[in-house]
């Protein structure tokens, strides 16, 4: 009976050890951000918060560190509402749909991620040439907004959580194919 409420409490002490140490180099970043540099070399090294915000100053001077900043996050939420969107599409699709080579184009979809990464960074980069995306930021969200992984896993997901009966029911009462996607899968 013991074994039993110990076990939960060790399997939390392993994965709170394995948190501070994934952390600790977010933490000491942060310290040293605020250290000298003679106090960020000596031993033993500062353990909290200094009061010298040089390096602070000089991050935000000598970079444009709020522009790559807002670009950054532009691209983070680009991307992701763009995965969303059309891996959930493609995901609908192959979940609710009967047509034709259904199960052909899923392999095919599956068969992308045998490949290699590598292989399509030299055609990504020629299509984005002549698009002319060359050093634009559409040209980091657009390529990876369909991926395959994103599509079996949207798939997976509408065919085990989503009935088809309430598919079938909002078609009865007269629900448009993108209202049910907008309605319901999403």
């Amino acid at each position: 009976m013991k074994t039993d409420r110990l076990a939960p409490w060790a399997a939390y002490c392993v994965v709170g050890i394995g948190m501070l140490f994934m952390l600790a180099p977010f933490f000491f970043m942060f310290v040293f951000a605020t250290q000298s540099r003679t106090e960020i070399f000596s031993l033993p090294p500062p353990m909290f918060f200094g009061d010298d915000f040089f390096n602070l100053a000089i991050l935000t001077k000598k970079i444009p560190f709020w522009r790559n900043l807002g670009w950054s996050v532009y691209v983070a939420l680009a991307s992701t509402a763009l995965t969303l969107l059309f891996c959930s599409m493609g995901g609908y699709a192959f979940a609710m749909f009967d047509f034709r080579f259904k199960n052909a184009f899923f392999g095919l979809v599956m068969g992308t991620m045998l490949l290699p990464s590598f292989m399509n960074m030299i055609p990504t980069f020629m299509i984005m040439d002549i698009l002319g995306w060359i050093d634009q930021p559409r040209a980091l969200y657009i390529p990876g907004a369909a991926s395959a992984f994103g599509i079996f896993l949207m798939r997976q997901f509408v065919s085990s959580s989503i009935p088809r009966e309430l598919v079938e029911a909002a078609r009865m009462d007269g629900c448009s194919e993108l209202g049910i996607y907008w309605r319901i899968v999403l």
